[in-house]
């Protein structure tokens, strides 16, 4: 039992308070993954001038990351209030963190093989805690970046000019991030893509580097999980020559997809799965029907019903139905005011009207009548005299009617729009269907790895407008995540009954309370980040010793020290320089 009194200030007069916030704890578990040495050691030889390694400089952007998010170009002003010679080392400032030793450190970073290095931090920090997976989530997303940037590429990759079509900015320029997750959301790939790259061709590619990182065969590597990007012959076939068990969602661009879907509602011989997330209040329930897959031997097929996508294409459907009938009165009324020549002509433009709007996706009934009206008239133009004749004319009209909705289509667009199918090489005596269908919806881990990396991101061409630098600031984004999910990984296994990752059979497992009071037993990395944001440290100098020393507050709560101490570290870290000594896990 740490005796956290040691660390507080046994003085009656305090000299100045910093508020210590997050920044020596994050500081200390990249440090405890050893990210810094991986990276200097690759590097090469340090200029001492200046002042600070790659690996440090590259400790202070991902943790710029993880601690607010400051735009890249203000990380110096973000360190004037942290305590830099302790999370530096001694005689290091905030201002020696300039733009151009940030900058050069990203261009010997950008250098490296990146995805190499990444894969070699994760599974070495993987094999550190014991961690295994039986599940791997592999993805890819781009997002936009502003300002200018050399339009020479670095090594294939570039910001490209894809625009955002959300926001309607054409001339935005885009850039990509491959990935690849393990059950419990810890990456180990990495890929820096152009906006414009191929999300088939990566995920190949994320296929055969997985199989070299996870040796074995269908029955004993993880279960890889794509979505239907990367559902094309080329892939299947890799999957079954590298023997790499894989579940991806079919496209629909395979005639093989809906016509499954269909005759799993002809043959209603459906297997009711019912609810995966049972902690999710209204959560879907599933049911699904299984076929082999022939575009490819030894490939299983699965459809999947849900409930809560049928709830949701109904509603999509309806308000859809409802502004193109709409739409289509208003048309009708106009073309129902213009006259026309020929019975044909009235029709062909009846017929462009029912191509515009009443597509396969439109269930409407309608009914079209061309209705003439014969007109007598002189039969040449001007002032007529007594003697000009008179001639018949006819005209014809288009009557368009729009009826009801039509029931049997519309079941049918709400039977195919509720239902995904699935396919996959697991073996069966392996995964069942049910099982299959578990995995694949763990795919939401990436979707919130992906999440956390984009909310908010400011690349700033200040000084990062080069694709070598875009690249090695990617790099440090993801490792920030991988070092938030170790810092989780370490908080929830001490709070489960394991201090520091040693098995006590005193220990009981205990909850963790918010900052509202409430109590869970898996706390975010919000949560953790709202706690210690509180931590304060006083620094005076001490006039026997002639040294500045730091201490924590009399009035420091030990709740918040022991949330350090749970995470595996002594609280020494908020004031002394890390060292070895002070992470306090018991690894495997």
């Amino acid at each position: 039992m740490i005796d956290f009194q040691q660390f507080k200030d046994s003085r009656k007069i305090e000299e100045f308070i910093i508020d210590a916030g997050l920044h020596p704890l994050l500081g200390a578990m990249v440090e405890s993954l050893q990210i810094p040495n991986y990276i200097d050691r690759l590097c090469g030889p340090f200029d001492k001038r200046l002042l600070l390694t790659p690996g440090q400089l590259a400790k202070a952007l991902i943790v710029n990351v993880l601690d607010g998010r400051t735009p890249i170009y203000k990380v110096a002003e973000s360190f004037e209030s942290v305590d830099c010679e302790v999370f530096f080392g001694q005689g290091i400032k905030a201002e020696d963190l300039t733009e151009d030793r940030l900058g050069t450190a990203l261009d010997l970073i950008g250098e490296l093989d990146l995805g190499l290095l990444f894969s070699h931090i994760s599974m070495h920090a993987m094999q550190l805690y014991g961690i295994q997976t039986d599940v791997v989530h592999i993805d890819t997303t781009n997002f936009s970046v502003f300002g200018e940037y050399d339009t020479e590429d670095y090594k294939g990759f570039n910001a490209t000019a894809c625009g955002a079509p959300k926001s309607g900015r054409r001339d935005l320029k885009a850039i990509g991030l491959g990935t690849a997750v393990t059950g419990n959301k810890t990456p180990f790939l990495f890929e820096a893509l152009s906006g414009k790259s191929s999300d088939a061709v990566w995920f190949r590619s994320a296929l055969t580097e997985t199989t070299k990182l996870f040796q074995g065969d269908l029955y004993s590597r993880p279960v890889l999980i794509f979505d239907a990007a990367a559902s094309n012959k080329e892939m299947f076939e890799s999957a079954s020559t590298l023997e790499a068990p894989s579940i991806i969602r079919l496209s629909r661009v395979f005639k093989e997809a809906e016509e499954a879907v269909c005759k799993a509602w002809e043959e209603n011989n459906w297997q009711h799965v019912g609810v995966l997330a049972t902690n999710k209040k209204g959560a879907s329930e599933y049911k699904i029907s299984s076929y082999d897959f022939h575009e490819v031997s030894g490939w299983r097929l699965i459809v999947v019903h849900s409930s809560g996508l049928e709830k949701s294409k109904r509603k999509s459907l309806d308000k859809n139905i409802a502004t193109k009938r709409e739409t289509i009165e208003k048309d009708a009324i106009v073309l129902g005011k213009k006259v026309f020549k020929s019975k044909e002509k009235a029709l062909e433009a009846a017929e462009k009207l029912v191509k515009k709007h009443i597509t396969a996706k439109i269930p409407l009934q309608y009914s079209v009548d061309v209705v003439t009206e014969e007109i007598e008239k002189y039969a040449r133009p001007g002032r007529p005299t007594p003697n000009t004749p008179k001639i018949t004319v006819t005209n014809y009209y288009v009557k368009f009617r729009l009826g009801e909705t039509d029931v049997e289509r519309y079941n049918s667009i709400i039977q195919q729009e509720s239902c995904f199918v699935l396919v996959d090489n697991v073996p069966k005596d392996r995964c069942s269907d049910k099982e299959i269908l578990e995995r694949y919806k763990g795919q939401w881990r990436i979707e919130n790895t992906f999440q956390f990396i984009k909310t908010p991101l400011d690349f700033g061409p200040l000084w990062l407008n080069t694709p070598k630098r875009i690249k090695a600031l990617l790099f440090l984004i993801v490792l920030s995540v991988l070092t938030a999910n170790f810092l989780l990984y370490r908080l929830h296994a001490s709070l489960s009954g394991s201090p520091c990752g040693e098995e006590d059979p005193k220990a009981h497992p205990r909850k963790f309370a918010d900052v509202t009071g409430r109590r869970v037993d898996k706390p975010t990395y919000n949560m953790v980040r709202e706690h210690l944001l509180k931590l304060k440290v006083i620094i005076y100098y001490d006039q026997e010793q002639k040294r500045w020393v730091r201490e924590f507050p009399r009035q420091t709560r030990n709740k918040l020290l022991q949330i350090i101490v749970d995470i595996g570290f002594n609280p020494k870290i908020y004031l002394e320089p890390y060292r070895g000594s002070f992470d306090l896990w018991c690894y495997s």
